[in-house]
């Protein structure tokens, strides 16, 4: 792996970790203030939604990790990249 890809994968590994952590104030550091998510049902939000929907929940929990930092698992029943709801 090159310096850019080793660059890319500690903000990665990092935004995965404060996400997973319910770190809203370290993912906003992370994240441009312009950022855009579409998860696996091609649904976008922008930075804040994104907090809102998979940071700042405390019903959300992660199910599964990789090192590349993709998350998946199910949402209100439906199959949705990130975590499950309690």
């Amino acid at each position: 792996m090159g310096a850019d890809e080793e660059a890319v994968a500690e903000v990665v590994t990092a935004r995965t970790a404060a996400s997973v952590s319910g770190d809203a104030r370290r993912v906003r550091e992370i994240l441009a203030p312009d950022v855009s998510h579409t998860n696996a049902s091609d649904g976008s939000c922008d930075r804040e939604e994104h907090i809102a929907s998979y940071v700042e929940p405390v019903e959300l929990v992660w199910l599964e990790t990789t090192q590349a930092g993709v998350l998946s698992g199910s949402i209100d029943g439906g199959s949705h990249s990130g975590g499950v709801r309690r």
